[in-house]
């Protein structure tokens, strides 16, 4: 069961996909054993070039250690994380992992 932290975080960051001109889906199983996407993200750029962009949700610090694959596999991959948290692993995220903090 979702806690209510992680429910109020996906529906800020559905909004945030929808405004950017995204669709986006949760609890995504990728391909070739390669885990579950918290939230998926879909946009055909002007181009036509597909962008795909994978959001990891993660609450707690012992959830963002978690022993749980961590699918990041897009174009762009981000943590989702409170601000509280962000301030206790900021120098466990690889720089490559970029970050949307959540602020009550």
């Amino acid at each position: 069961m979702k806690t209510k932290l992680t429910l109020e975080m996906e529906r800020t960051l559905y909004q945030y996909c929808r405004d950017a001109g995204c669709v986006a889906v949760e609890e995504v199983t990728m391909p070739d054993d390669q885990g579950i996407v918290d939230t998926l993200s879909y946009q055909r750029q002007a181009d036509g070039h597909v962008e795909w962009r994978c959001y990891e949700l993660k609450v707690t610090k012992s959830d963002f250690h978690s022993k749980a694959k961590l699918s990041f596999i897009g174009h762009y991959n981000y943590f989702v994380l409170p601000l509280k948290l962000y301030r206790e692993v900021a120098d466990e995220i690889p720089e490559r992992i970029g970050v949307l903090s959540y602020q009550l």
